[in-house]
C-alpha cells in the first residue's frame, strides 16, 4: 500500500536533485565540450526532457537496453547472483532484523521483479521500502510494483546519489541496496576508481541506521574484450547517444550541431579495469551554446561515463576505508555482492557461492 506521505514525496524537489533541469544539464554539457570535466554525464542518460522517440527519451532507451538486450552484461549476472544468494548464501539470516529498505537506482520493471522482489522476500519483517533514482519514473514505478506485490508502505525520492548532498527527505534505513551502481563512479579516462568509490560509500553510510547494512552488486569480469562486446550492443549505443539528442532538443544550440553525426564507442583501460563510454562526431560540428562557441573536428572524443570492474579485495578495501566496520563479499562467477555493516557480526569476508 502507498503511505500517506507518498504524494508529498512525489511533489518534493530536494536539494540534491533541484539542479536536475535545463540549467544543470547545460553546465554539464559545456564542461564536457570544453574538456573541463569527463565521465560526469551519466545522470543525464535517463532524462525525460526530450520528446519521446528512439533517439531522445532516456528512460525508454534504458528499458529497451536492460529488458531486451541479449548482450548487456550487468542485468543478467545480477539476476543470477540474486537467485543463487536466495538459495545458498543464507541471506535470510543476514537480513534478520531489517524492517526498512532503501533501494538506490531500482531500474525498470524486469530489474525490480527479478532482483528487488526476490531479495525483499528474504526479509521476514519488512515494513517499508523507498526507491531512490535520478529518473523519477523508475523510482515511482518501483514503489508501485513493490506495494502491489508485498503490501508494505512505500515512497519514492528523485535524487542523484552520486552527488555529495543527500535529499533531506531520505530517512535512515536498516538496509540500503544498490544493484550495479558502484561500477558507474565518476572519474576521468584512465583514472583508478578507489577514491570515488570510497567517497560514494561514505555518502551511503549517511542513509543507514547505526546497525544498518549496505549491499551492492558489482561485476568482476576482467576480460576487456568481453566487456567491450557487451557494451557494443546496438541498444546501448542508442542509449549513450541519447545525450546528443537531449542537447539538440533542450539546450539553446545554434549553428551546426547534428545528433545524427555522432557515434559511440566503449574504450577499455585495462590497468584500472575501466570501460569509458565515449562519443565523437564523424563530421565537423561548429555550434554555439549559451554564448560559448565550439568547433569540434571529426573523431574528437568526449567521455560520458564509466563502467568499472572490481576485484573482491578492492571492494573490501574501499568499504573499510569508508568506515564500515565489517565488509563481506559473496561471489558467483563474475558477479559479486558486497555486504557492509555498521556493526560487527561473525566475519565471512569472502565466500564463493557454488
Amino acid at each position: 500500500m502507498i503511505s500517506h506521505t507518498e504524494q508529498k514525496y512525489a511533489q518534493t524537489r530536494t536539494a540534491a536533485s533541484a539542479d536536475i533541469g535545463t540549467r544543470g544539464f547545460q553546465a554539464d554539457a559545456l564542461s564536457l565540450f570544453d574538456h573541463k570535466q569527463s565521465g560526469h554525464m551519466g545522470r543525464w542518460y535517463y532524462s525525460s526532457m526530450a520528446d519521446k522517440g528512439d533517439g531522445g527519451n532516456g528512460t525508454h532507451l534504458w528499458r529497451k537496453l536492460a529488458e531486451t538486450s541479449k548482450l548487456y552484461m550487468p542485468a543478467s549476472i545480477e539476476e543470477q547472483l540474486v537467485a543463487h544468494l536466495s538459495l545458498t548464501a543464507n541471506m535470510r539470516e543476514t537480513l534478520k532484523g531489517v524492517r526498512s529498505v532503501c533501494e538506490l537506482g531500482p531500474g525498470g520493471t524486469r530489474s525490480i521483479e527479478r532482483k528487488t522482489v526476490p531479495l525483499l522476500c528474504l526479509v521476514d519483517d519488512l515494513q517499508s521500502y523507498v526507491a531512490v533514482d535520478v529518473a523519477e519514473e523508475f523510482s515511482r514505478d518501483a514503489t508501485q510494483i513493490i506495494s502491489h506485490k508485498l503490501e508494505i508502505n512505500t515512497h519514492h525520492v528523485q535524487a542523484d546519489v552520486f552527488q555529495p548532498n543527500l535529499p533531506d527527505n531520505l530517512t535512515a534505513s536498516d538496509l540500503v541496496v544498490a544493484f550495479g551502481m558502484i561500477g558507474n563512479i565518476i572519474a576521468p579516462v584512465g583514472a583508478a576508481p578507489e577514491k570515488g568509490l570510497i567517497d560514494f560509500l561514505r555518502t551511503i553510510r549517511q542513509t543507514l541506521n547505526d546497525d544498518g547494512i549496505f549491499t551492492a552488486s558489482f561485476c568482476a569480469e576482467m576480460d576487456g574484450q568481453k566487456v567491450l562486446g557487451a557494451y557494443l550492443d546496438e541498444a546501448n549505443r542508442k542509449f549513450c547517444l541519447g545525450i546528443v539528442h537531449h542537447i539538440a532538443q533542450n539546450l539553446p544550440v545554434t549553428g551546426m550541431f547534428d545528433p545524427a553525426a555522432w557515434e559511440y564507442k566503449p574504450v577499455w583501460h585495462d590497468k584500472v579495469k575501466q570501460c569509458a563510454h565515449m562519443i565523437y562526431p564523424v563530421r565537423e560540428q561548429s555550434f554555439r551554446i549559451g554564448g560559448r562557441v565550439f568547433n569540434i573536428q571529426p573523431g574528437e572524443e568526449f567521455h560520458l561515463s564509466n563502467s568499472y570492474r572490481y576485484t573482491p579485495a578492492q571492494i573490501r578495501f574501499c568499504a573499510d576505508e569508508a568506515g564500515f566496520v565489517q565488509a563481506d563479499v559473496f561471489t558467483h562467477g563474475t558477479a559479486g555482492l558486497l555486504v557492509a555493516r555498521n556493526k560487527v557480526r561473525q566475519a565471512v569476508r569472502t565466500a564463493k557461492i557454488a
